[in-house]
């Protein structure tokens, strides 16, 4: 015999604590702050109402557009490639996308100064 499982979502009317399946979200802002409430059709009515005389005097505005995260330069994804390679080569453990641990991009410029200035590598190797 096969087992049937299913799951029930009971909605709640926020302000009379009553479940109520044609209850909806509402969202609203209010003094820099925007909320939620999920109300049933009796409550969402009483609050259209209630705000009825201020919205139809108000301005609406539209939501800021999202600004597309930063794309690296191909000068950073270059240097973030050679990194990723020193870091294999040398023991570290990173992943082939994301974020490099601080302490390996720290290494690789440590060993990039060591290489560039024999001094350096000649103190270190003392």
């Amino acid at each position: 015999m096969a087992r049937n499982f299913r799951t029930v979502v009971d909605v709640v009317d926020d302000l009379s604590g009553e479940i109520d399946d044609a209850a909806e979200t509402i969202e609203f802002g209010y003094r820099g702050t925007l909320y939620e409430v999920d109300l049933g059709p009796a409550n969402a009515a009483r609050l259209d109402e209630a705000l009825a005389p201020f919205i139809n005097v108000a301005r609406k505005v539209r939501k800021p557009a999202k600004k597309p995260a930063a794309k690296a330069s191909s000068a950073q994804s270059e240097e973030r490639r050679k990194i990723r390679a020193w870091a294999r080569d040398n023991g570290h453990e990173v992943a082939p996308v994301g974020r490099i641990d601080g302490a390996v991009v720290a290494a690789y410029h440590e060993a990039q100064r060591s290489s560039a200035d024999p001094r350096i590598a000649v103190q270190q190797a003392s």
